[in-house]
């Protein structure tokens, strides 16, 4: 009961109620938008599960949940008593109600990768059967297929660089294993044929300019050098220098993925470690070991081994006829190592 010495505040309910979710933001949301300089909100969903909203600044993610409230929650603002007949009452303020609100939404922060999702939204490119270029009818650009995972940007960005994924005449495309293995080749000769070690610094150009003469696009070179790098930088022509540790593993799942094309029952142990060492510089061939490539094979004997299907290291699936003039038969492409490397001794 209200004591008799303190005023009273007048409450009413306004006619026309408005709108409203009340959101609570979690302390660390809360220091960043507040902050001298805040970030852009963004609120994203799967498309695949569009009803779970989730709101994202380019570094966190938290998924918006609605919880019911057994309380009444009143949104109200001061207003004026324009019917009361006391002059001085009128000139006082009261409480009035805007909305009532029944429920409220709660953040929980969500992380996890952008692979699955990206492996659903972007198609497979390899090169027609002739080595031409294909030419992306139909897609998605990054920006837009970031905008629909339901992830911070930046794990978006960490899984775009691990899936090798690239933008090709504004379409978001990811790359076949056989179209990984041809830019490899052509990294290989040109590293032969300019004299360039792998394993130390390089121009990343005289890697590049190799590939794109023998059709690969520059932007799945520039991928590839991404993962490879560790680092995940933007690379044009700057001195590079290859992540050992991601540069043996990932060879070493490629040359897995290609024997198990060659030899689908599994290939000698002796012969594989043999072909993944030769894919290796010279000072980095003691480091090839089996421990590198833990959960990414089999073994249907003691002797022999052979990629798992599930491995995301390399990927594999085979094209799509689907994939919207993106599709073709594996690349056929001649890299003419022989005469580089003849040209290469001159």
């Amino acid at each position: 009961m209200e004591a008799p010495d303190h005023p009273a505040i007048p409450f009413a309910f306004c006619h026309d109620q408005k709108n409203f979710r009340l959101l609570e933001l979690p302390p660390d949301l809360l220091n960043v938008v507040t902050s001298a300089d805040p970030p852009v909100l963004r609120i994203k969903s799967s498309e695949s599960a569009p009803a779970h909203a989730v709101l994202c600044t380019d570094n966190l993610a938290y998924q918006i949940r609605q919880v019911q409230s057994s309380n009444s929650i009143f949104l109200t603002k001061p207003a004026k008593d324009n019917h009361s007949n006391d002059a001085a009452s009128s000139l006082d303020s009261h409480l009035s109600a805007i909305a009532t609100c029944k429920s409220t939404l709660e953040l929980h922060p969500v992380s996890g990768s952008a692979i699955p999702h990206l492996k659903q939204c972007l198609p497979l490119y390899f090169s027609n059967e002739d080595g031409s270029r294909p030419t992306p009818v139909e897609g998605r650009s990054k920006r837009d297929v970031f905008s629909n995972i339901p992830l911070a940007d930046q794990e978006s960005e960490r899984s775009w660089v691990e899936l090798m994924a690239f933008e090709l005449d504004g379409v978001s495309l990811r790359p076949n294993a056989e179209e990984l293995r041809s830019v490899w080749k052509a990294i290989r000769t040109a590293a032969d044929s300019q004299g360039f070690d792998l394993s130390q610094q390089f121009l990343a150009r005289d890697a590049w300019k190799e590939a794109e003469e023998d059709g690969c696009p520059r932007e799945l070179v520039h991928a590839l050098l991404r993962k490879l790098s560790g680092n995940g930088s933007q690379i044009e022509t700057d001195w590079m220098q290859l992540d050992r540790v991601k540069f043996v593993r990932w060879t070493g799942a490629m040359v897995l993925d290609r024997e198990r094309d060659r030899i689908p029952g599994g290939v000698s142990i002796t012969a594989f470690m043999e072909a993944w060492k030769d894919e290796l510089p010279e000072s980095w061939r003691a480091h090839a070991s089996l421990d590198l490539l833990k959960g990414a094979y089999s073994q249907p004997t003691p002797s022999t081994i052979v990629i798992t299907d599930d491995y995301d290291a390399i990927e594999a699936p085979a094209p799509s006829e689907s994939t919207n003039n993106l599709s073709g038969k594996a690349s056929l492409r001649s890299r003419k190592w022989h005469e580089k490397f003849k040209n290469a001794r001159r």
